[in-house]
């Protein structure tokens, strides 16, 4: 397919380490993410092969070049953490435009997206954040924290992904983790009101025992459970409504 074949030669050209190659990277990116994520994300065989091809090239992108659009700034945050900016204004645009994209790629809501793809974004978020502390920046946490929490939830309320469903807790825990408080408190009642209808959001506050309810444990195992229990819980309630 000659789409897949352009964005492994993009892939290719992006993860060359010479300066020479990395010139290019800025028209890539002009293209990627203008006139071509249409065709990417609108084509028939986007959800089964595609977007395998796109998810590798950001993958490149974010691992060979994440200096391009995140650097230290010289000054300290007041725990004593060197503070990170974007590089540029152009960087700034990209950098969003690049986690809208893969959050896209995990909301394809009763698509046909193949798990591999999934998976292979999981992965990249994971490795992103380890390497670079990505959920941690501040660009992340103002601007795409809010939008993760609500795809990485949406993927356990579908039950698309059951498969995947440990690697998806796990991350949607680190995600949180960067501020549990406003996850508890904030997120997840917002989250709830957004997925059920109001005669459901009054049976919920009818059933007996602790109905949608968290504890506001931190540690990964209490959390896990939880998010069965909150899954568990929405079936039922579901059901009978």
């Amino acid at each position: 397919m000659v789409l897949c074949g352009f964005l492994q030669l993009l892939k290719i050209v992006v993860e060359e380490p010479t300066s020479a190659f990395s010139s290019f990277l800025q028209n890539i990116l002009d293209l990627c993410f203008g006139p071509l994520k249409e065709v990417i994300f609108s084509h028939p065989e986007s959800d089964s092969v595609i977007l395998g091809y796109f998810v590798a090239l950001v993958e490149q992108l974010l691992e060979k070049h994440y200096r391009f659009f995140i650097v230290y700034l010289g000054q300290f945050t007041p725990d004593g953490a060197r503070e990170r900016g974007y590089a540029s204004d152009q960087a700034h645009t990209y950098f969003l435009s690049i986690f809208q994209s893969l959050a896209s790629v995990l909301s394809r809501e009763g698509s046909n997206l193949a798990p591999r793809i999934c998976k292979q974004v999981l992965g990249l978020l994971d490795r992103v954040d380890k390497a670079q502390g990505l959920f941690a920046f501040t660009g992340f946490q103002s601007e795409l924290r809010l939008g993760f929490l609500s795809t990485l939830m949406n993927i356990l309320t579908r039950g698309e992904m059951n498969l995947l469903q440990d690697e998806v807790v796990q991350l949607l825990h680190r995600v949180a983790a960067v501020d549990f408080a406003s996850f508890y408190q904030v997120f997840l009642n917002g989250y709830i009101k957004e997925i059920l209808t109001h005669p459901q959001l009054e049976a919920a506050s009818k059933m007996e025992g602790e109905c949608l309810q968290w504890s506001g444990q931190v540690d990964l195992p209490t959390f896990s459970q939880e998010v069965v229990t909150f899954l568990n819980d929405l079936k039922a309630i579901k059901a009978q409504n």
